[in-house]
């Protein structure tokens, strides 16, 4: 039993096929096939997948598989959907690459996530260990972080153990008579107060020391004011941290933050917990739990075209915060949410941009829900032209485009996806396809 290999969007793959698949394999593997993401994650607490808010998820993504599997040991069948990352169950470990793989490298997931998550640092190595795709991790802690430091610092009560003069609660007559005698003035108490510094807060300390001790540790932790101040803050409330004290502050935090409050706590504690210990859910042996780090990549996708498109004036709507919203009516009861679009003076000009992660079958035709949402978006907007962008790699359809009836257009507009085998070379090949995509909406 070992370490498997799979792309995503994949359809009927033979089990039989996997380098280095046996039985043991296809037994762990059930474990996790034709199960709910939703279910997944709820049992267990080292399966991490982005984003955290499945259910705010326009896809409906918790109720999707990761992999789906068919018939017995000797003619199995796997299929996979826009889930990429890892997985691992046992001593099965399941990597699923984007299709757009370049190489042994998966250059394209690891350059959405940079854009997403640390858009302002572009000088990150890439990896090259086989623990690849926990080396993005770090990428994402500034992006949580000042995430939740928007819901204030985390606050909670704690024990102290205190021995001076300024009695504030619970006299502790054991530790005074061994601490105090003879007497000089001090009397050893225990009190309760509502403090920052607190396993949470101390849990983002180390990580942060841990991200520092990365060679760029200093890229990720100064790559905007934002961060530079989220981290400020964190140091200046974790008075007690000592590094000695890191295994003991991973333990206290092994249950999950469950304060109504602050909500967003809840997926950096995860976060943070994956980072301090990425070697155990790489290497664990023998525990009954699935563990991992996977993203959808229809959501990455989606997310990385934004940080192209809103330089360009379009508007990303927040589905989960109900915001930029165009309706169908005049009391603004029916929301719906383009991808993207952009709302001109003159409404000729106004724009629809859709993200789709998947092979677009456009050589006979357009699929009819894709085509059917994008003309509700244009009669809502108004508009005269739409979008829908994919990527594509070697042989798929770049573009086509649909006159509508009354003059609008529709255009399949495809975003090539490098395929050079060097990392500098790969980010520059995706900069023209970016300039490309800018040109070719203009």
């Amino acid at each position: 039993m070992g370490e498997l290999t799979i792309a995503d969007n994949c359809r009927g793959i033979k089990f039989s096929e996997l380098d280095g698949s046996d039985k043991g394999d296809f037994d762990n593997l059930r474990n996790i096939a034709n199960r709910s993401i939703e279910t997944l994650v709820n049992e267990n607490p080292h399966l991490l997948i982005f984003p955290h808010s499945l259910h705010y998820n326009p896809d409906k993504i918790e109720e999707d598989c990761i992999l789906r599997m068919s018939g017995g040991v000797d003619n199995a069948e796997i299929s996979t959907g826009n889930i990429a990352g890892f997985i691992g169950y046992k001593d099965t470990q399941l990597t699923i690459n984007s299709r757009f793989q370049t190489g042994e490298q998966d250059y394209f997931l690891q350059y959405m996530v940079q854009k997403v998550f640390l858009p302002n640092v572009f000088d990150l190595p890439h990896t090259t260990n086989t623990e690849n795709v926990f080396d993005v991790l770090p990428l994402m802690f500034p992006y949580y972080l000042n995430k939740s430091l928007k819901q204030g610092v985390f606050k909670t009560y704690q024990k102290f153990e205190r021995n001076d003069s300024r009695v504030k609660g619970v006299i502790n007559v054991d530790r005074h008579i061994k601490l105090n005698i003879p007497f000089m003035g001090k009397i050893a108490y225990t009190s309760r107060e509502c403090s920052y510094d607190n396993p949470m807060i101390q849990l983002i300390r180390h990580t942060i020391e841990y991200i520092k001790s990365k060679k760029y540790g200093k890229s990720i932790l100064t790559g905007s004011s934002d961060i530079q101040s989220a981290v400020r803050q964190i140091i200046e409330v974790t008075h007690s941290y000592a590094v000695q004290q890191r295994q003991s502050v991973i333990n206290k935090n092994l249950k999950p933050v469950n304060h109504p409050y602050y909500s967003e706590y809840r997926p950096l504690q995860k976060l943070c917990m994956a980072i301090l210990n990425h070697k155990k859910l790489s290497y664990g042996r023998g525990a009954n739990k699935v563990y991992g780090l996977l993203f959808d990549c229809a959501w990455l996708w989606e997310e990385y075209l934004a940080t192209i498109l809103k330089s360009q004036g379009f508007t990303h709507p927040l589905n989960r915060l109900n915001k930029g919203a165009i309706y169908v009516d005049k009391e603004y009861k029916y929301p719906r949410y383009p991808d993207y679009y952009k709302r001109n003076q003159n409404p000729d000009d106004n724009c629809i941009i859709d993200a789709k992660y998947k092979r677009m079958e456009i050589k006979k035709h357009l699929d009819r829900d894709d085509l059917n949402q994008l003309i509700t978006y244009l009669h809502i907007l108004p508009s005269k032209k739409a979008y829908l962008v994919y990527p594509f790699g070697k042989d798929e359809v770049e573009e086509k485009q649909i006159d509508l009836i009354r003059g609008e257009e529709i255009k399949i507009q495809g975003f090539k996806i490098s395929q050079k085998t060097q990392y500098e070379d790969f980010c520059d090949g995706m900069v023209d396809s970016e300039q490309a995509l800018i040109k070719n909406i203009k």
